[in-house]
């Protein structure tokens, strides 16, 4: 008897852990696997197909560096850009509704940080869009405990008006990308990962000294955003901005941090940017 009511007990903690945890769990990674299959899919389906020309349209209306792109940038940017939509997810939040043109600019703007990487932001997993700002002056939200979780949070307004102009170094998709690419190494210091030539060549001395530089002169010029000097990681992310969106500029009046940028994501935008665009 004994025996018996040992034996049932110990079914009962089976089962119940077998139902609440296990089956869930291959549940979820079968859906996980169906899911990932899915989106793998679809991206070879578009760089089959080739990038929809309304699609180049939109960008080219709707986003100022692209205008500046020349074309052969521009055909890999598009490679990136798919990745990104396809493979990510994008949540509208206080009824924001996704469409494909709000996932579009968004994608296309992070893959021009990542446009000469193997990766496209593998921590990243959701976008979360709000409407307007989530607060008093915040347009977007990549703190270290949203990198952990796979998200970063962006408005709409800000992400749309940063795209239109090029001359204000400002556009919040550039600078929250820029903090995910400082957190892969677990750490929100403005020094992200670095391949070993880079490493070896300084580059992390190099940029402490340029945001000392910065921090301790007047920003008469505001090429980089007077909030770089918050601290390293926030001169990180607006050093990128004026990368990206001013580099003619960033390059005559800081050139030592636009060339480490330069080396970092290995483009020369000043250059680029004034190619002809046939």
């Amino acid at each position: 008897m004994t025996i018996l009511l040992i034996m049932g007990i110990l079914t009962s903690i089976f089962l119940t852990l077998y139902f609440t945890f296990y089956l869930p769990q291959r549940i979820l990674d079968r859906k996980r696997r169906e899911r990932k299959a899915e989106r793998k899919a679809e991206q070879e389906k578009l760089l089959e197909k080739g990038f929809p020309r309304e699609w180049k349209e939109y960008l080219f209306n709707n986003w100022a560096i692209y205008r500046h792109l020349p074309l052969a940038t521009r055909e890999q940017l598009h490679k990136k850009a798919i990745e990104f939509f396809t493979q990510k997810d994008f949540l509208g939040k206080r009824g924001f509704r996704i469409t494909d043109e709000v996932k579009l600019l968004i994608s296309a703007q992070a893959s021009l940080l990542v446009m000469n990487q193997r990766t496209c932001y593998p921590r990243l997993h959701k976008i979360l869009v709000y409407p307007e700002s989530m607060a008093t002056n915040v347009a977007g939200n990549s703190a270290m405990s949203a990198y952990l979780e796979g998200t970063i949070s962006l408005a709409w307004d800000a992400a749309a008006y940063g795209a239109r102009l090029r001359s204000d170094s400002y556009n919040v998709v550039i600078h929250e990308c820029a903090h995910q690419l400082d957190q892969t190494d677990l750490k929100n210091d403005g020094i992200p990962a670095l391949p070993n030539h880079l490493k070896t060549a300084g580059w992390a001395a190099t940029l402490k000294k340029e945001f000392q530089t910065f921090s301790d002169t007047p920003n008469d010029r505001q090429i980089i955003q007077e909030y770089g000097k918050t601290d390293m990681a926030e001169y990180f992310a607006c050093a990128t901005e004026a990368f990206f969106e001013r580099p003619e500029h960033l390059h005559r009046v800081y050139p030592t941090l636009y060339n480490l940028l330069k080396d970092f994501y290995e483009l020369d935008p000043a250059i680029l940017y004034n190619q002809k665009k046939e």
